[in-house]
């Protein structure tokens, strides 16, 4: 994407928080309905990877990061997400349930019980 594209975060879509650590948590991932792009921080968490042009990402708190790596990361046997951008200066990985359903035709279903 040219230098200037933006992915948008907004923090009162976060709807499913797996686990709570304390700092860093390499292996968690949030689903987050607000993210245009699945991110994470840890770069070992992608199996590939490539420099990008760059990409400018708006965090929650109104500032933005360059994000320069996008690559691939399998979070299951069946669960691979593409186009997953680095940007170490996280300390969660998100997993957009935009592209999760799009790109990998899933279908997500929320309901008063789930």
């Amino acid at each position: 994407m040219p230098l200037g594209m933006t992915s948008s975060l907004i923090p009162n879509d976060i709807i499913l928080f797996s686990s709570i650590c304390d700092g860093e948590c390499y292996t968690l991932w949030i689903l987050y309905v607000g993210a245009i792009d699945s991110i994470t921080f840890n770069l070992s968490s992608l199996n590939i990877y490539k420099k990008i042009i760059p990409m400018l990402v708006s965090l929650t708190n109104g500032s933005k990061i360059l994000a320069y790596i996008s690559g691939t990361v399998t979070i299951s046997s069946s669960i691979t997400l593409l186009n997953v951008l680095y940007i170490p200066l996280f300390n969660v990985n998100l997993i957009s349930i935009t592209k999760l359903v799009s790109i990998n035709n899933y279908f997500v279903n929320f309901t008063s019980h789930s």
